[in-house]
């Protein structure tokens, strides 16, 4: 197909972007591709179509939503089955920016999100209920992966004596910021939470 200088391309009777000509292709297929400078052939290369690496996955109808439940504090996976619960026009815009354009990296294999606060005295002054669905970015200042991962450092971090606090790193639209619970009584909160 032949694209125009914004990536369009005659497709199916209508003017398309080339990501529609590439979608009527096979994962692991060789497409060649040719590159044109100022009206010159210049290259013919050969691309391979690789499975889409989305951070925000798509289509788990038939799957359970994971969750972690710390201090009250309700940790989960972004998902666009969470997403559909708005309108494309009314999803936060730091969750929508994820969906839209996240890429699976090999240090971030997830987004993972605050997703509501259980209100307990640990928890103090964080409201409850929604919380705007900051997307977390590290406990106690190291980076996390994914909700696996998050869960790892949390535990690594109540085992250790000498009480102090859990530190989440978040961040959403209206920018960066830190939640904290204090390791002292988080044992008892979670129990009177989750019972």
């Amino acid at each position: 197909y032949k694209l125009d200088e914004l990536g369009f391309c005659e497709l199916l009777g209508r003017r398309l972007h080339f990501a529609a000509a590439r979608d009527l292709c096979a994962v692991g297929e060789k497409v060649p591709v040719r590159v044109w400078r100022e009206g010159r052939d210049e290259l013919e290369l050969e691309h391979v179509l690789h499975p889409a690496r989305y951070l925000v996955p798509r289509g788990q109808f038939d799957v359970r939503p994971r969750f972690f439940i710390c201090g009250g504090l309700v940790f989960q996976p972004l998902s666009h089955e969470y997403l559909q619960g708005w309108s494309a026009n009314d999803r936060p815009p730091h969750l929508q920016t994820l969906f839209l354009g996240g890429h699976l990296t090999p240090d971030k294999t997830e987004a993972v999100m605050l997703s509501q606060v259980l209100a307990d005295e640990a928890n103090a002054g964080y409201d409850s209920g929604w919380v705007g669905a900051p997307i977390v970015q590290a406990v106690n200042g190291e980076a996390i992966r994914g909700l696996a991962d998050l869960v790892s450092k949390v535990r690594a971090a109540r085992k250790r004596q000498g009480g102090g606090f859990l530190i989440f790193d978040v961040l959403m639209s209206s920018g960066p910021y830190k939640v904290a619970l204090p390791l002292n009584g988080l044992d008892e909160a979670d129990m009177r939470i989750c019972s």
